[in-house]
């Protein structure tokens, strides 16, 4: 599969999440073989929500700051979670396999892989305010603002 044939499927995917979601999701066109990261304002700095074409997954991952800090969620059934481990893996990582994709194929011909990436998208998002909740996010009411003295 050469770099035309992803650039011109990156491009149909770019569309497609303009016209079916008002814009609310986005793609930069990209020849990128690896896969297409996917935007939305629902996602904060140091998290990627991508479409990992080669590994036939939709990956929500938090780098940086946000690194242990899904170690908490109750993971739903379908979603896989992969923790830091502070050598080979640097981020949480949910995902979600998806079928494989043929990019040279005809776009309109690989909807029923389309229409699970989005769903898988779908799946993912809620999981990022879930995750950036923080240990003094879930104390009780009846301990905010308590000091010990």
């Amino acid at each position: 599969m050469g770099d035309a044939e992803v650039r011109r499927f990156s491009g149909a995917f770019a569309s497609f999440l303009q016209r079916q979601t008002n814009g609310l999701f986005s793609h930069k066109i990209t020849g990128d073989k690896w896969g297409f990261i996917i935007n939305t304002p629902d996602i904060p700095q140091n998290v990627q929500l991508a479409w990992k074409k080669g590994k036939s997954r939709v990956d929500l991952t938090f780098y940086g700051p946000h690194v242990g800090k899904a170690g908490h969620i109750l993971v739903p059934p379908g979603v896989s979670l992969r923790l830091a481990d502070g050598a080979s893996l640097k981020s949480d990582i949910f995902g979600i396999e998806v079928p494989m994709v043929d990019m040279s194929a005809d776009f309109k011909d690989q909807m029923e892989v389309i229409d699970e990436v989005m769903v898988a998208i779908r799946q993912l998002l809620p999981l990022v305010p879930q995750t950036l909740m923080t240990a003094a996010d879930e104390r009780p009411a009846s301990q905010e603002g308590s000091e010990i003295i």
